[in-house]
């Protein structure tokens, strides 16, 4: 499956912020599905670094969303 993506074509900055909150949040819940799904714990760890990772650029992007639009 190939993840395309619109962001960065958009003529609005707050509409590129907003569809780049979208795809954290996809991102979030495939990696969430992945390590519940996994029995490894090294990758289940490795994966839920990945998580917070996404998790935490959701938390900036709002930030950066909230203060200008």
């Amino acid at each position: 499956t190939i993840m395309t993506t619109l962001v960065g074509t958009q003529s609005k900055f707050e509409d590129a912020i907003r569809d780049l909150i979208e795809l954290e949040y996809d991102a979030i819940g495939a990696y969430k599905l992945a390590v519940e799904k996994l029995e490894n714990l090294e990758f289940k760890s490795k994966l839920s670094l990945f998580l917070e990772d996404h998790e935490r650029h959701v938390s900036e992007l709002k930030k950066i969303y909230n203060v200008n639009f």
